[in-house]
C-alpha cells in the first residue's frame, strides 16, 4: 500500500549498488502499472523482473514472465499492459458491474442472496 512514487524509489534502492552493496534482491506483488515506466518514459523494471499472473477459464492462475510477451525495447509497458497487450488484465469493461448489478435487482437474481 505504498504510494506509487514512494515504492519506486524503494525500487532504485535495491537496483543502487551504493545503497545495496550485497545485491539483494527484492520480491513484491502489486496491482500498481506505473511501476513499469518512470514519468520521463524510461523502465524501472526490466521485463525479466516481471511477473504477471492470468486467470484462464476454469478459475486457475498462470504465472509468466513479461518477456513471454516480448515487449519492444522502446515500448511504453505501462500503457501496453493496461491495454492489455501482455495479457494479465481482468476483462472487465467500464460500467460493467454496475450494469450487472442492475440487471440483478431488476429481475430480482440477488434478493435473499445470503439468507438461509
Amino acid at each position: 500500500s505504498l504510494h506509487s512514487r514512494f515504492a519506486a524509489e524503494v525500487v532504485r534502492l535495491f537496483h543502487d549498488p551504493l545503497a545495496n552493496p550485497r545485491g539483494a534482491q527484492l520480491v513484491f506483488t502489486s496491482h500498481d502499472a506505473t511501476m513499469l515506466t518512470t514519468p520521463s518514459g524510461g523502465r524501472l523494471l526490466e521485463p525479466g523482473q516481471v511477473w504477471l499472473t492470468q486467470k484462464d477459464k476454469d478459475g486457475a492462475t498462470e504465472l509468466y514472465p513479461l518477456t513471454d510477451a516480448e515487449p519492444g525495447e522502446e515500448e511504453d509497458l505501462t500503457h501496453s499492459y493496461l491495454a492489455g497487450a501482455f495479457g494479465g488484465v481482468p476483462s472487465l469493461l467500464e460500467g460493467q458491474i454496475a450494469r450487472r448489478l442492475a440487471t440483478a435487482r431488476e429481475t430480482g437474481a440477488y434478493e435473499g442472496a445470503g439468507q438461509s
